[in-house]
């Protein structure tokens, strides 16, 4: 290999690492200077923590998902499915709405996960056919209508509760995800399903394992969702599953394999929380915002594909 070359595959390896700093840096300074510095205030820099924190929880559950290669389309109906089903029964303990916000979300994500490993579908058109079928009868399942949860569920919207949450989820993802088998494997099959399966990988335990993370990423969202609202409709958790899509390749994950780090998990929330509060601060229309979101990802999407002809170690 010729020193040129050498050089230009430095070179691109280093913009492939550091990117997502730099897009975190240059989202901060263009919409700090936007919205004249206000978007640095300590309330909103603590709006920002919180906003992060359920694209935090997702991203992490949707590290092994994307290691894999593939995405969970269904994680915002089922955000909404768990967020209902917690809030209609809130009225008669907490605890228990909790218990079904995880117990709906693991549900939806074992269905999603059974059928990505037994059926020949393509992930994409599975989840989005699945999560389209949820959507549909929500608005009938809610009589079109919001369903009211105790006032006493808004204590529990803290950060510090927030925090702990994260936190302790955080370490385990981590650790299933860089100590483990587990974490390995799917990185393994995300570089090759066919080579993976060769040696010996059981590609269906760990698909459906996959979508298990996903889906009580769903129950924790959906329930802190409800705590934060009040309540939960069918439009609960409108675009999670596409805002984690475009955290994670913000944050660097926009390949499956081993180049999905867990620190893409961490970054690309942060990236995604800050250009939402600043286009919100900027007053920026929704559908302009969830068009430079889609542009935004689109072009990180070439970016990576145009310098990522090689493996990062």
């Amino acid at each position: 290999m010729s020193e040129q070359k050498r050089e230009k595959m430095s070179w691109q390896r280093t913009v492939l690492k550091v990117y997502p700093f730099v897009i975190l840096a240059a989202v901060l300074l263009v919409f700090g200077i936007l919205t004249g510095g206000s978007l640095f205030s300590s309330r909103n820099l603590e709006n920002i923590l919180d906003q992060s924190f359920q694209y935090l929880i997702g991203c992490m559950a949707a590290l092994f998902i994307f290691a894999q290669g593939e995405q969970d389309f269904a994680m915002a109906s089922n955000v909404a499915l768990s967020a209902i089903a917690a809030a209609a029964v809130s009225q008669i303990s907490v605890p228990l709405a909790l218990v079904v916000a995880l117990a709906v979300g693991l549900a939806i994500g074992c269905i999603c996960g059974g059928m990505y490993a037994k059926l020949p579908i393509p992930v994409f058109f599975l989840t989005m056919c699945i999560g389209n079928v949820i959507s549909g009868f929500l608005g009938p399942l809610t009589n079109y209508s919001s369903v009211r949860t105790p006032v006493s569920m808004l204590d529990l919207d803290n950060a510090i509760l927030k925090l702990a949450v994260a936190v302790v989820f955080g370490v385990i993802i981590y650790i299933l995800y860089n100590r483990t088998r587990y974490g390995k494997n799917s990185r393994a099959i995300g570089a090759s399903s066919t080579v993976a399966k060769l040696s010996g990988i059981n590609l269906s335990k760990y698909k459906f394992a996959a979508f298990v993370f996903t889906g009580l990423a769903a129950g924790i969202v959906a329930f802190f969702s409800i705590c934060k609202s009040g309540g939960a409709s069918k439009a609960t958790g409108t675009m999670f599953h596409f805002n984690v899509m475009v955290a994670m390749a913000l944050g660097g994950a926009t390949t499956g394999g081993p180049k999905v780090k867990f620190i893409c998990a961490i970054i690309g929330p942060l990236i995604i929380s800050v250009l939402t509060l600043g286009m919100n601060l900027a007053s920026v229309p929704v559908g302009m915002q969830n068009l430079l979101k889609g542009a935004l990802f689109l072009c990180v999407m070439v970016l990576s594909d145009r310098l990522s002809k090689f493996d990062i170690d």
